[in-house]
């Protein structure tokens, strides 16, 4: 199963920022790239979709030429399936 996990984004200044999501664990991945208005705030979702029990960590980053890059520690547990 998949799960989500909605992200808030901000962008302050006067022209749109284009943000790119990457992910040192391949279950773990942004839905898709987002533009953000200028003077707004939009949402993406992280998802998780593991192939196999077990917990850990990853590196998870969003990535804005024009705002920088903002690092996340996700910690991920994947529990058996419930029939």
């Amino acid at each position: 199963q998949q799960v989500r996990h909605k992200i808030a984004v901000a962008n302050p200044l006067n022209k749109p920022a284009r943000f790119i999501g990457m992910s040192s664990n391949p279950c773990i991945r942004f839905a898709q790239e987002l533009e953000v208005p200028a003077k707004s705030e939009r949402t993406l979702d992280l998802l998780f979709r593991p192939v196999e029990e077990g917990e850990g960590t990853a590196d998870v980053t969003l990535k804005s030429d024009e705002l920088g890059v903002y690092p996340y520690n996700v910690v991920w547990r994947a529990t058996p399936a419930g029939l």
